[in-house]
């Protein structure tokens, strides 16, 4: 198990004995790759890829691109000079 892992397990066994822990700090880059790579597996598993949390991950890219053309005023990577 990742460090990931365990930090989500002792959340969820806080959170059952009606002790939740304060939410974790901002998150690093090695961090989100962890996290890609959990939900990626998650949702691998058969019966999960309808569940909310990978619909919503399998939109991201899209948010993303959305997010990066908004910054650019509307202007896609091709019309940039």
């Amino acid at each position: 198990a990742t460090p990931l892992c365990v930090e989500i397990a002792q959340r969820r066994a806080a959170l059952a004995e009606g002790n939740p822990l304060p939410m974790p700090g901002k998150r690093d880059a090695a961090n989100r790759d962890e996290v890609t790579q959990m939900h990626d597996s998650f949702c691998a598993v058969e019966g999960n890829a309808e569940s909310h949390p990978c619909k919503m991950w399998a939109r991201k890219a899209d948010r993303e691109r959305r997010k990066k053309l908004r910054r650019r005023g509307g202007k896609p990577d091709f019309m940039e000079l």
